[in-house]
């Protein structure tokens, strides 16, 4: 009806609505350290084992040494931040290269993933625990 008021403690849902938009907040940046965590692992762990994203073995090179290490370890050690709800990965500048090959002389090593990959499920399991935590 026109002109009436709803009862209730108005101030009292005001702040309950505070407290749920503080633990969505929480929620998302617990979620999202999740994520650059499960990224700097997953990152490592394929340089550990010479292979990409999505399992397969990096080719050698033609002298047949280790294709991405290299001496100053550089492409291995990429800065991985986070923000809101999302991770960013830098790579050093010539990474494109190797994720995407050059020309016949250089074969595609894929360091990043682009699609499903087996960074996947590491990432969506520490997701889940840091908003199993907060709940």
């Amino acid at each position: 009806m026109a002109g009436s008021s709803m009862p209730g403690d108005w101030a009292e849902l005001e702040r309950e609505m505070s407290k749920l938009v503080a633990a969505e907040k929480r929620a998302v940046g617990d979620a999202t350290r999740a994520m650059r965590d499960g990224v700097e692992v997953e990152y490592s762990a394929e340089f550990a084992a010479g292979r990409d994203p999505f399992g397969a073995p990096w080719k050698p090179t033609k002298k047949g040494g280790s294709p991405l290490i290299g001496p100053t370890l550089a492409l291995a050690n990429p800065q991985v931040s986070h923000s809101g709800d999302t991770v960013r990965v830098k790579p050093v500048r010539y990474w494109v290269f190797h994720q995407a090959g050059w020309g016949a002389s250089q074969s595609e090593r894929q360091i990043l993933p682009y699609g499903p990959s087996k960074w996947d499920a590491p990432i969506q399991a520490g997701i889940s625990r840091a908003v199993e935590r907060l709940f």
